[in-house]
């Protein structure tokens, strides 16, 4: 599918996601921020790209633009339900995060 439509973004968001989650197995995200850092270049107003986008830039070790995409799918999300789903990610990332802080390697 993403062969016939390699521009919908969509597409591009789920194969970024597996890209992260192979990315996470093997160690190393290049692949997946590739994929966020073009997605991101685009004028998206979805609550649930800018979700995706913030969590792959966290595993990235870039935590200022995961911020910067977790509070856009913020105020990007329709109700509270998504509202909560941001606060809840965000607590999980914090917690697996050595220290809470929001240092990173990528930027």
């Amino acid at each position: 599918m993403t062969e016939r439509f390699p521009e919908e973004p969509l597409y591009r968001m789920v194969l970024m996601m597996l890209a992260m989650r192979d990315g996470l197995a093997g160690g190393d995200l290049t692949e997946a921020v590739a994929l966020a850092d073009g997605l991101a270049a685009e004028p998206d107003e979805r609550h649930e790209t800018h979700f995706n986008l913030g969590q792959v830039y966290w595993y990235a070790g870039a935590p200022q633009r995961a911020l910067f995409h977790l509070r856009r799918a913020y105020e990007l999300a329709r109700d509270d339900e998504e509202r909560d789903d941001i606060a809840q990610v965000l607590r999980m990332l914090l917690a697996r995060s050595s220290d809470g802080s929001t240092e990173g390697t990528y930027e």
